[in-house]
């Protein structure tokens, strides 16, 4: 069904934030507010990934109610997870907050349209690494497993197949073409599905390329 792969890939992930620790549970804020387009996937989606915790040994919480943001709501949380469009309405002191919170070692995760989501706010689409352009086509697609050594791609195959809706995206830093004919779309041309940040360190593409 479309988009489990991603749910399975964000699964490994967030079982990431409890490698250290198990007992108790981490914490994990899945929000799905929708500031712009909706996707249907998403009231399944809030089903099944607390049920992916459950059984990987994390909590999650799943909500489209963006108090859950405020600091005194996001300091219970290990990570929180964007599955989100548009311009959410939080204030500026809730947007450094959630920088801030980031910054001392909790984690953020953001799938498909995390990317089409605060085109107005600079410092986020800098920690996103980059911002959805177009999704031309809907595909089988092999992704090349550039660092299989992370939460998020340990025990891929490599390449991993799935079918699912490719989004291209800008400034991820890889060039990808301008034009709309879909002959040049389906070209065999890099794009990232998705990255991985390190606070410090350095901004790395995975799982990687798609191969079309």
């Amino acid at each position: 069904m479309q988009k489990l792969g991603l749910l399975f890939l964000l699964a490994l992930s967030c079982a990431g934030l409890t490698a250290r620790a198990q007992a108790p549970n981490k914490k994990v804020l899945y929000l799905t507010y929708s500031a712009g387009y909706r996707h249907d996937v998403i009231p399944l989606s809030m089903q099944l990934l607390p049920e992916i915790g459950k059984k990987n040994g994390f909590d999650v919480v799943a909500t489209k109610d963006l108090a859950f943001l405020y600091p005194e709501e996001l300091k219970k949380y290990d990570g929180v997870v964007f599955y989100t469009t548009g311009e959410l309405p939080i204030g500026d002191a809730e947007k450094a907050n959630l920088l801030a919170w980031i910054k001392s070692g909790k984690g953020f995760i953001g799938i498909h349209c995390a990317t089409d989501t605060f085109y107005k706010w600079a410092d986020y689409g800098d920690m996103i690494g980059g911002y959805f352009n177009e999704h031309p086509w809907h595909q089988e697609v092999k992704i090349k497993v550039e660092d299989p050594n992370t939460p998020a791609t340990k025990g891929l195959p490599n390449p991993w197949v799935l079918n699912d809706e490719i989004y291209i995206g800008v400034t991820f830093g890889i060039a990808v073409t301008g034009s709309n004919s879909d002959t040049a779309k389906r070209q065999r041309i890099a794009h990232p599905r998705g990255v991985v940040r390190r606070e410090r360190s350095e901004l790395r593409a995975l799982p990687g390329p798609v191969e079309m």
